[in-house]
């Protein structure tokens, strides 16, 4: 009877873990993947502001001498920093699982939203900053449209996966290469007039930050996928070549690079609550339109489907616009300074 009892257990555990894993989809499992990143990564990036008050605070107010408690607060500072760009990194790790895993819809706007909401949640916290009604008020509304775009794109999107020759044939489509051509070339006349003007103010550094995204998600989950279908079956006809893959992961880390480096010059722009969201939400929107229609994830939308995903999209993009004009409207001070005249400013005060 025990030898039964034992079998019937077993038996009914392995039901239950077969059944679960059925259950769990892999979209499902790349949302939580996802949701953790988000929380990482946003974490990182208020720690690495905190650092460089910090920093600047020291700058202007501290000795150079070496009193009792500047060396301290010097720790500090690095530690600061330094437990940042660790959380960022890991929450970088826990993004390239989902983009794996889930639609390039649903990875966007997951991120996007679940990274507001936890920009919001630690702000006040770490950064101390004061937490408006608009505030509120605009992060519900991005976060409610978030859920509803990502529950459409779930239950829409059937698949997930391409070949490397579906890629290409993605690739050459007019509709695609088109419109990215002139999201790219604006990015470079914007490039372009920074450097002539010497300032970039945020909303063209989104913009920028925004394109570069968007192209590097589109590769990332392009080498990702080749790169399982190599490891799958390497001797298939339709397996990438080895150049084709070096190339990509090429791709994929100078853009990796590039990302990282607005990651680094996002902090210059300091007020979270206004900023913060100003950059996720202008890279949500270029990465659900470019990823989207590269992936071709519209195509298998209903009526229904297509009207659910603008409404949940038009709600994030109100509140946007209610975010980004929080500061505006609420008691917070927001730091306009642009980057390259703030850069600039130092260098010209450092010569004197």
């Amino acid at each position: 009877r025990g030898h039964q009892r034992w079998a019937r257990g077993s038996m009914m555990r392995a039901f239950g873990l077969a059944s679960a894993s059925a259950w769990v989809q892999p979209w499902v499992l790349g949302v939580l993947a996802s949701l953790g990143g988000s929380f990482l990564g946003t974490l990182g990036v208020q720690f690495r502001i905190l650092a460089d008050s910090m920093s600047e605070h020291q700058g202007t107010n501290g000795s150079v001498d070496k009193a009792p408690g500047i060396i301290q607060a010097i720790r500090k500072v690095q530690c600061l920093r330094a437990v940042g760009w660790l959380s960022w990194i890991i929450g970088q790790a826990l993004g390239q699982v989902a983009i794996l895993l889930a639609p390039a819809t649903i990875v966007a706007c997951v991120t996007f939203s679940s990274a507001l909401f936890w920009n919001t949640m630690l702000a006040p916290m770490v950064l101390r900053e004061t937490l408006t009604k608009a505030h509120c008020t605009g992060v519900t509304m991005l976060s409610v449209g978030g859920v509803v775009v990502t529950l459409v794109a779930g239950d829409a999107v059937n698949k997930f996966r391409f070949s490397p020759l579906e890629l290409k044939e993605l690739a050459l489509r007019e509709q695609f290469f088109m419109p990215t051509g002139v999201l790219i070339g604006a990015a470079c006349a914007v490039v372009a007039r920074a450097c002539y003007l010497k300032t970039l103010e945020s909303w063209g550094f989104s913009y920028v930050w925004a394109v570069v995204g968007a192209v590097d998600l589109t590769i990332t989950k392009s080498t990702l996928m080749m790169a399982t279908s190599l490891a799958i079956d390497p001797k298939s006809a339709s397996s990438p070549s080895t150049t084709l893959m070096v190339t990509f992961s090429l791709l994929t880390v100078m853009l990796h690079l590039a990302v990282l480096a607005f990651q680094v010059a996002s902090t210059r722009y300091a007020e979270a609550l206004q900023n913060q969201p100003l950059f996720l939400a202008s890279g949500v929107m270029l990465q659900v339109a470019l990823c989207g229609n590269f992936f071709n994830e519209f195509r298998s939308f209903s009526q229904v489907h297509t009207l659910a995903f603008l409404i949940g999209f038009v709600v994030m993009m109100l509140g946007l616009f209610i975010t980004s004009r929080a500061g505006e409207l609420g008691e917070s001070d927001s730091c306009r300074e642009p980057l390259l005249c703030r850069d600039s400013e130092r260098l010209r005060k450092t010569r004197k």
